[in-house]
């Protein structure tokens, strides 16, 4: 399929290269070999990316499994608060046993809570939509033009 790829036309690279990405795609999915690394990229990050690299339109597997991201970022993000008002409650336990003058777990409390903070913005942003970049791009005026 491949051998003489280099002098095949342009089309015909990316048919060949179509082929050759649902054929890997089909062996991952029986557990025969890694996802390609584009691949890896495109699963890997948000629905954002994978929306743009597909120009807006993905399968039922890309959904699914864009979902199934979204699903364990939001598991993950619960857990992570979990574990932050445990420790922080251990922080202020500390504090009150000891002598309870100046209040120090305010600074881990911020620190941490300002990633924190960020953790639920990422998590449960919405991703970019194929009709707020269309309203952008209408905004911003004719291709060619400085605004």
């Amino acid at each position: 399929m491949l051998r003489n790829w280099w002098e095949l036309s342009g089309s015909q690279r990316n048919k060949d290269v179509s082929e050759l990405e649902a054929l890997w795609a089909r062996r991952h999915r029986l557990g025969r070999t890694p996802l390609p690394p584009r691949r890896v990229a495109v699963e890997s990050e948000s629905t954002q990316v994978a929306q743009q690299v597909t120009g807006g339109v993905m399968s039922y597997e890309e959904r699914r499994d864009a979902a199934i991201e979204r699903v364990k970022a939001k598991h993950g993000f619960r857990t992570h608060v979990v574990v932050y008002l445990a420790v922080n409650a251990l922080l202020v336990l500390i504090w009150a046993l000891s002598d309870a003058g100046y209040f120090w777990p305010i600074w881990p409390i911020l620190g941490w809570g300002i990633g924190l903070a960020l953790n639920a913005w990422k998590v449960h942003s919405k991703p970019i939509s194929e009709e707020e970049i269309r309203g952008e791009m209408q905004r911003s005026g004719p291709p060619g033009t400085d605004n």
